[in-house]
């Protein structure tokens, strides 16, 4: 749902993509999501998006999916962000937060825990040259718990 440009307010995983999708088609934006919901399938930010959450300790994505998965992911796309948001991995996903190849992002008030690998993934390296690498990022006020041995 549109709420004055480019600002998407949604409560479940299909629209919380499909608001992902429709800000990337718009040129960027942000999408703000109310309240806690259950993930099966990975979120995958687009360039410009930013996905804002109630504060830290109100909105939490919490892993329902398969062993192994990842809640959020991004690859090969710059200016998003993430804010405000825990990702509960549930003793299940092996990862929170997998940014892959991502630039002048902010990333900030976000919590990652229960994970079963290391809560964040940084990788680089592809075939296009302007997302060969992950910088340029910032990363603030965040907290990873892992239970990984």
């Amino acid at each position: 749902m549109s709420l004055g440009g480019y600002f998407y307010n949604v409560d479940d995983y299909a629209s919380i993509q499909a608001a992902i999708d429709a800000a990337e088609t718009a040129g960027g934006g942000k999408v703000y999501i109310p309240s806690s919901r259950n993930i099966a399938t990975t979120i995958t930010l687009k360039n410009g998006l930013k996905l804002i959450g109630d504060r830290k300790w109100r909105t939490i994505l919490t892993w329902a999916g398969a062993s192994g998965g990842t809640i959020v992911t991004a690859s090969q796309v710059d200016g998003i962000g993430l804010k405000g948001i825990q990702l509960n991995c549930a003793n299940l996903a092996s990862y929170g937060l997998v940014l892959t190849s991502v630039t002048d992002s902010r990333f900030e008030e976000f919590f990652v825990y229960n994970t079963k690998a290391n809560g964040i993934a940084l990788n680089m390296g592809c075939v296009n040259a302007a997302y060969a690498f992950t910088a340029r990022n910032v990363f603030e006020g965040f907290t990873i718990q892992s239970n990984y041995d």
